[in-house]
């Protein structure tokens, strides 16, 4: 066929010969996306279960705490015993899900109320290292930094305080806590002009908060000296 003729074929018909040259590429291509397809199905249905799994797990742990804080002394430790064994379940084999981040977050608090605040510190700031997305972060955040007061590391405390406020600003409802407990910190290291930063950001930004009225008389007292 010479180049004139060429020139005269259809759109249409340079389409069918263009597909006729390489109808087995096409095809290969065309199997390799419909088991691509498949297996990105695949793979969301399996995780769509898995997390499924993960929350029916979750709902039975949460069930138990329940029922640990009203069960006499006798019952408490079989029952705690099998919401640890629920917990370490769903944080090993349900990765990622937020089933697991809950079950860490379940597992701090099951350490702050024996008062293993070391453990309870540790185990909410990895939570919220983990998970910073996650809304359960500020709040893990907040008391990271309550539970190494109770240890006595105002460094560490001060530094998830900070943290909280830097990652998550005005969209967390802990940030206001943390603002006035970070003056409060610098208070206690006699930096005045630090602590009263920390108040004055507080009135600003949060003005309708419950820790803004203590922060307004910090604010105050340090006027009157």
């Amino acid at each position: 066929m010479t180049a004139g003729t060429d020139q005269k074929l259809s759109f249409p018909e340079k389409l069918v010969g263009f597909l006729q040259k390489n109808r087995r590429t096409l095809a290969i291509l065309l199997a390799v996306l419909v088991l691509g397809s498949a297996g990105l199905f695949g793979f969301f249905e399996y995780n769509s279960r898995r997390s499924e799994q993960a929350l029916q797990k979750l709902e039975q742990g949460l069930e138990l705490y329940d029922e640990i804080q009203v069960a006499d002394d006798a019952a408490q430790e079989d029952l705690l015993s099998e919401l640890r064994g629920i917990l370490t379940d769903i944080r090993s084999n349900y990765s990622g899900t937020y089933a697991a981040a809950r079950a860490a977050f379940v597992s701090a608090e099951l350490a702050w109320d024996r008062g293993d605040y070391d453990s309870a510190a540790e185990d909410f700031l990895s939570l919220a290292q983990r998970n910073p997305r996650s809304h359960l972060a500020s709040r893990a955040l907040l008391l990271a930094g309550l539970a190494f007061e109770e240890t006595g590391n105002k460094e560490d405390a001060r530094e998830s305080y900070q943290k909280l406020v830097d990652d998550h600003g005005r969209e967390a409802p802990e940030t206001p806590r943390a603002l006035f407990a970070l003056g409060r910190l610098a208070e206690e290291r006699n930096d005045r002009d630090t602590a009263r930063a920390h108040y004055e950001r507080l009135v600003q930004d949060f003005s309708g908060a419950a820790w803004t009225n203590l922060a307004r008389n910090r604010i105050i007292y340090f006027e009157s000296q």
